[in-house]
């Protein structure tokens, strides 16, 4: 029996056909379908994110002092507490299910935080030569976010 793998281009996602019979594996299409279901979810998680994120910087825009980007170190900071919180409920009890993992960790903190606007942040602070920001958004950021995680994973324990 020859089997020939073929690409989707829509999903990414390789299919097998058996060429004598030319029916589509049963589990290849369920393992396809939940793929697309949990995309789906974390998609959902991460629309929410995005817009927390969004209105907090609005909102932050009006905090500014200097060049220090309070929006998105707010944003990070805040996502690294509930990332703590989350991953400590889950090595905890157990209670968040697959799909509420992903809606949460990756859909929902993947959308809010942004590592990319943090490194371009830190970028454009060298780029304008303003050191002392730079020094202390850089600092405050990597400290307050570690501890901000181990707060998180302490107050569920």
């Amino acid at each position: 029996m020859y089997i020939r793998r073929r690409l989707l281009p829509s999903a990414f996602f390789l299919l097998y056909i058996k060429h004598d019979e030319k029916s589509i594996s049963i589990v290849t299409l369920n393992r396809l379908i939940t793929m697309i279901k949990m995309m789906l979810i974390a998609g959902a998680g991460g629309f929410i994110g995005t817009c927390g994120r969004f209105l907090i910087g609005k909102w932050s825009s009006g905090l500014c002092v200097g060049s220090f980007p309070v929006g998105t170190f707010l944003v990070n900071i805040i996502g690294c507490f509930i990332v703590g919180l989350l991953f400590g409920l889950l090595e905890k009890t157990h209670v968040l299910t697959s799909s509420e993992n992903i809606f949460l960790i990756t859909g929902f903190c993947g959308g809010f935080t942004t590592f990319s606007t943090f490194a371009n942040d830190i970028w454009m602070l060298s780029n304008k030569g303003d050191w002392s920001t730079f020094i202390i958004y850089l600092a405050a950021s990597v400290i307050s976010g570690v501890l901000l995680v181990c707060a998180g994973r302490s107050i569920i324990r």
